[in-house]
């Protein structure tokens, strides 16, 4: 399955999968279930929550919110003195 990049996102894109954001970081991604057909569609893409996206969380079939912080990449490097 395609994993995409931050360049090639937008609101109103359908997502088979949230693994497929995995290498977006430190950007709030809401992606709201599909009703009639399965995965998601983007709703909201920020560097933080807003009202905008808080308003995607009444969606009668639920949301997906993805963040993959930066952070947690430096904790897979060893520092050797």
């Amino acid at each position: 399955m395609k994993k995409y990049n931050s360049n090639e996102i937008h609101v109103g894109m359908h997502i088979d999968d949230p693994d497929q954001l995995s290498k977006i970081y430190d950007t709030w991604i809401i992606m709201t279930k599909d009703i009639d057909k399965e995965g998601y569609t983007i709703g909201f893409i920020g560097a933080e929550p807003t009202e905008e996206s808080d308003k995607l969380f009444k969606h009668p079939a639920g949301v997906c919110p993805v963040y993959n912080s930066s952070e947690e990449l430096d904790e897979d490097v060893e520092f050797i003195d």
